[in-house]
């Protein structure tokens, strides 16, 4: 009944979500998956991880959102360890997106250069 209430549905079906995706890394991030499905094709199931921790976040944050206004609110002390979690969890994301992009640039400038 819990899990089924609207205010707790969303949240528990990213969390799950986001479970089932890290258990399908789990099984592949070993030696022999990444010989059978090849290299390029198990770099790409590893990154579902982004969607997982996506979807970890958005589960975090939905839980934790009242929390995080009642501090705004009133500021008395310290901010919530969970808002600082979450913070840091959005910025992982921001930079590992920026580190994507600059590959990709730097991949591209090189075969350009190659094909000239």
């Amino acid at each position: 009944d819990y899990y089924i209430l609207q205010v707790n549905f969303l949240p528990f079906i990213a969390a799950l979500s986001s479970i089932i995706i890290f258990i399908g890394m789990a099984l592949i991030s070993n030696r022999y998956a990444a010989t059978m499905l090849g290299g390029r094709h198990w770099r790409i199931l590893l990154r579902t991880g982004y969607a997982g921790i996506i979807l970890g976040l958005i589960h975090f944050g939905l839980k934790r959102y009242e929390t995080w206004l009642t501090w705004l609110k009133n500021p008395h002390a310290l901010p919530p360890m969970s808002l600082f979690l979450f913070i840091i969890g959005i910025l992982v994301l921001i930079l590992r997106v920026a580190l994507a992009i600059s590959l990709w640039r730097k991949h591209a400038r090189q075969n350009r250069s190659l094909n000239h």
